[in-house]
Formats: C-alpha cells, structure tokens, sequence
C-alpha cells in the first residue's frame, strides 16, 4: 500500500545485533553478535557479549565496564556464544537468557552486572569436530555457572516465564522451545533454580521456534518446518484449557 517507515534513528550500527530485550527498568538490551572469530572474552569487540544502551542509543551511567577504556561502554557481560531467547524474571526483575552451546552445552543464564559467562574458556558441551572446549572443564574461577544446561543440548530458541491466569500450576515456570530437542521444556525454578524438567509436544516431533503468552494465559507456540511440510513452512499452534465438555488440552 505505499507504505513506509519515518523518521527512523539507527542507534546501534555495526554490531551484528540480533535479538532484543526491553529490561524492567527500561533499557535495551542487545546481543551483540557477528563472527565467532572474534574473541568474547575481548572487551574491545561486541562479539560474545551482551551490550546495554538507553533507547535513544546512550550508555547507561551505571554500565558495568563503563570506567574501562579498552572497553566498549555498551558492554553488560560478556563470555556467550549465541544468546537465544530472553525474558525478564516476574519478581527479581533480573533477565534470563537462554543460550547455544555448541556440541551439547545449551544453557540457561540469569544475566548479573559485569558477569564472565565462559565461552569459549569453560563449557559443558564440545566442539563439532569433538575437540575439548578450552582445557576441557565447566568450571573457573571468575566465570558464572549456568542456572540449567542441557547435554545433549536442545538447540534452544524462545523463552518465557509464565504468569498468566489459565495454568495457576504453571505459575512461576520457565518455557524454553527447542529446535534440534523438538519440543518444549518446562523448567520448575525455586529461587533461582531448577528443580524440575517437565517436556512438551513431544508427541509433535516438530522444531519448536518461539513460544509467546496470550492474554488469557494460553500459550502461542511457532514450529519450524513441522514434518511432512515444504521447507520454510511454519504453524501457530495454540495451548488452552478444553472448553467444557471437550476432552483435548490443544486447539
């Protein structure tokens, strides 16, 4: 119809951005991706790290690596291979991510000022070819431990903390979709963490892309390229309570 987007203001440029996440007090936080190449442990690149601006593109006085000057001010943590999904705690107001290993090693993160997440020093997961990550251990000193991996890993992709009405027994849950895992997960937390896995649409066998709440407190599920599909197809499934009468949980 001829229509067209004005007034447009670019405040990041360069940083092979791909997702985003508004944080609760207001600022946007932006994985800053690009060529694995690059170090993420070196502040003096955005790759591996997760960077933090107004959303008129200023840096936040209270940036962490701000008084850093080898160090991009955009900087928030750094030490991530490839963040995935975002969503913000319900009452800790604290953003969780969740996070691509490489060969198993898929992570969940809760996301602290200046955290040192790891990669590509310590890992639970491999290389493809099979080759250690770093010296072969998931532990050091100085670098955050995940709240929850998965290994075999997922391939996770959305996430979401469920605060909606129409499940009180999901109340509190973390969903994670998952790709390669070809499901969804349910993750029980209990002060900050994961106490218990419950999987999903398993039965479906069909990469899971994205999961959103709707306003009812149903769940919004994307796959990617169901079975038995063209490449490129997509379905928008919907999860509710059966209406009275019906004996299916799915519409």
């Amino acid at each position: 119809d001829q229509m067209s987007f004005e007034d447009l203001e670019i405040i990041i440029d360069g940083n092979g951005t791909q997702e985003i996440h508004f944080a609760k007090d207001g600022t946007l936080m932006v994985v800053g991706s690009g060529s694995f190449d690059n170090d993420p442990q070196d502040l003096g690149v955005a790759t591996g790290k997760l960077l933090r601006v107004n959303p008129n593109g200023s840096i936040p006085k209270n940036n962490p690596f701000l008084p850093n000057p080898d160090a991009l001010p955009e900087i928030y943590t750094l030490g991530h291979r490839d963040i995935s999904g975002f969503d913000t705690h319900p009452v800790t107001g604290e953003v969780w991510i969740s996070e691509h290993g490489p060969r198993g090693g898929d992570e969940l993160n809760i996301i602290r000022p200046g955290g040192n997440y790891g990669w590509k020093v310590i890992s639970y997961g491999t290389e493809y070819s099979g080759d250690q990550i770093g010296d072969g251990t998931g532990v050091r000193d100085g670098m955050r431990q995940p709240a929850y991996f998965w290994r075999p890993g997922i391939t996770p992709s959305g996430l979401l903390f469920y605060t909606g009405e129409m499940f009180p027994e999901w109340e509190g849950s973390v969903f994670v979709s998952g790709l390669s895992g070809a499901h969804m997960t349910r993750l029980v937390i209990k002060e900050d963490r994961v106490v218990a896995e419950e999987r999903l649409l398993v039965d479906r066998n069909d990469r899971i892309r994205e999961i959103r709440m709707a306003p009812d407190g149903g769940l919004y599920v994307l796959t990617n390229e169901p079975s038995g599909t063209p490449p490129g197809t997509a379905e928008l499934l919907r999860i509710s309570r059966p209406e009275p009468g019906s004996d299916s949980t799915r519409d």
